[in-house]
């Protein structure tokens, strides 16, 4: 895998999504995707966000450069466990969610 698009099509079919199901899940345009794994486009630095947000296992340096593994343990990279780094994947999405998350927690 010599391009950056080729390394994310593999990291999305390595988490076991169709192309067009990660597009939609993500909200990325699939008639952008395409070009961007086929190699016609480079990867863009606010495609990179989308998916490292989403994605903090992600190496970004593996997704741009090659270098390193694709995935790189989440509680070195964010200092997070996996329930926390969870909890503010929810805490992130948007205020009904985030609210609905913080009254439960809140709750005796």
């Amino acid at each position: 895998m010599n391009k950056a698009g080729e390394r994310l099509e593999y990291f999305i079919r390595h988490k076991g999504y169709k192309l067009n199901e990660f597009a939609e899940i993500h909200g990325i345009n699939y008639h952008t995707l395409i070009p961007v794994t086929s190699g016609t486009r480079s990867l863009g630095m606010k495609l990179v966000m989308s998916v490292t947000t989403a994605y903090p296992e992600l190496n970004a340096n593996w997704l741009l450069h090659g270098r390193g593994v694709m995935e790189i343990n989440n509680e070195a990279a964010t200092g997070l466990d996996d329930f926390s780094l969870q909890l503010a994947k929810h805490l992130k999405k948007d205020e009904a969610t985030r609210n609905a998350v913080l009254k439960y927690l809140s709750e005796d």
